[in-house]
């Protein structure tokens, strides 16, 4: 952990994972426009200042929400009628506010740790092991479908294959999607083989995680601390 440089990446995830939902439930009880946006501001800068998780992909995420919050505040602001009432306008900002600011609190719990770390995290609730069982495998053999996908597309478009609705396109399409599902299903037998070979009974045991440390507990009250401040705040008591 490098200090204050990896505020949230250096975070241990279950305890991030407390934070977050407390967060999470906060934003419903916050409904002052300049409360959540000078959360949200403080989240994406304290995120830049994180050496843990890169920025670019962190951009790169909320611009792929950005088009359903646009469609969110144009939808919410026509609620009122034309012209535009300023109590439908308002409401549609307090919505769109609180969606960036939850979308910024889930890369905050996302970013920075491993996809195993994240899952192992995930043994503290009462899930059955054969569920966490099964994150574990989608979470393994979705690299390798998605390499696949990668794969064929190069393969296509080094045959300088063209997207169109001709025939002739769509049939070698056609082969490819079909090629790519006979590869999958003969992947998925010799995997199956494989884990059984391996005496695979449902259940993949995995390490314990290590127990949190103190700088770890005191993100946490101070991610608490800091939540109470913002819904008295935000009440304006």
């Amino acid at each position: 952990m490098d200090g204050g440089n990896r505020m949230f990446s250096g975070w241990e995830v279950r305890l991030r994972l407390a934070a977050v939902t407390l967060w999470l439930i906060g934003l419903l009880f916050m409904d002052r426009l300049p409360l959540l946006l000078l959360i949200s501001l403080l989240l994406l800068a304290m995120i830049a200042a994180d050496q843990g998780m890169q920025m670019q992909s962190v951009l790169r995420q909320l611009r792929g929400v950005s088009p359903f919050i646009l469609l969110m505040l144009i939808t919410l602001s026509l609620s009122g009628g034309l012209p535009l009432q300023k109590t439908a306008v308002l409401f549609a900002l307090l919505i769109c506010l609180r969606v960036i600011a939850a979308v910024l609190l889930v890369i905050v719990l996302l970013g920075g740790s491993a996809a195993d770390d994240f899952l192992r995290s995930l043994a503290v609730l009462p899930l059955p092991p054969v569920y966490l069982s099964l994150l574990f495998l989608v979470n393994r053999y979705i690299h390798m479908l998605t390499r696949e996908f990668s794969l064929t597309r190069q393969a296509l478009r080094a045959r300088l294959y063209t997207p169109s609705i001709r025939p002739a396109a769509l049939k070698s399409m056609g082969y490819a999607v079909g090629g790519m599902f006979i590869r999958g299903y003969d992947l998925s037998e010799q995997v199956y083989d494989a884990m059984r070979s391996r005496c695979y009974a449902g259940v993949i045991p995995f390490d314990e995680m290590t127990r949190p440390q103190m700088a770890d507990w005191l993100k946490l009250a101070a991610a608490v601390l800091l939540l109470a401040s913002a819904l008295y705040l935000g009440k304006g008591v």
